[in-house]
């Protein structure tokens, strides 16, 4: 059986430079405006730098969608 092996959580300046335009590109869409987008972006990065998931064994890029998303519809 093999063995799956979590993700490390990236470091704040990683987090950021990796995930920000997809998570912008993300907010735009969802918003359908330029200002909005910015503030749930924002929002997003505050949340990710202070919350980390528990179990990093799927996508990061996923679950940061899903963080993004959710974020939205609250």
């Amino acid at each position: 059986m093999t063995e799956v092996v979590a993700s490390t959580w990236p470091s704040p300046e990683v987090l950021y430079e990796q995930y920000f335009p997809q998570v912008f590109r993300l907010a735009l869409r969802l918003t359908a405006n330029r200002a909005d987008a910015e503030d749930l972006a924002q929002e997003v990065f505050v949340k990710l730098l202070n919350t980390q998931p528990n179990d990093l064994s799927g996508s990061t890029a996923g679950w940061i969608h899903r963080v993004t998303t959710n974020m939205f519809l609250d």
